[in-house]
C-alpha cells in the first residue's frame, strides 16, 4: 500500500474483534466505530482466541455466542491480512460497504471518523 494508507475493516468480525479486545458487555455503534486494532492486539486476540475451546469463546463478553465458532477463523484472516499490508493496525468501522459507497458518492456531512 502507499504511504499513510490504512486498513479499514467494516462490521461483523472486526466489530466483535473489538468489542472482545475492550470487553464490552453491551455492544456500544459509536464507541466502536473509528476504534483501532494495532497489530501487538491482533497477535494477542487471535493467539487468544484460537486457544480458547468453544464453550469458553461463548462466554466472552463482547462476543455474540453464534459467532463464537467462528470468530478464530476471521482474526486469522485480519491479522495474516494486515501483516500482509505492512500495516501496524486496523481502523474499525461499524459501517457497512452500502455507507461507504453512499458516502463516497453524496459526500458525508460529518466526519466520523476518531482523530
Amino acid at each position: 500500500p502507499p504511504p499513510a494508507a490504512m486498513l479499514v475493516g467494516v462490521a461483523g468480525t472486526v466489530t466483535t474483534l473489538y468489542a472482545v479486545q475492550h470487553q464490552m458487555a453491551t455492544y456500544d455503534a459509536e464507541a466502536v466505530h473509528g476504534g483501532t486494532l494495532s497489530r501487538g492486539e491482533l497477535d494477542a486476540l487471535t493467539d487468544r482466541l484460537c486457544a480458547l475451546p468453544l464453550d469458553a469463546r461463548r462466554a466472552l463478553p463482547g462476543l455474540q455466542p453464534k459467532r463464537a465458532d467462528v470468530i478464530p477463523a476471521g482474526a486469522l484472516i485480519l491479522r495474516e491480512a494486515v501483516k500482509a499490508l505492512g500495516l501496524d493496525a486496523c481502523r474499525v468501522s461499524d459501517r457497512g460497504l452500502r455507507w461507504g459507497l453512499l458516502a463516497h458518492r453524496f459526500g458525508s456531512g460529518s466526519d466520523t471518523s476518531r482523530s
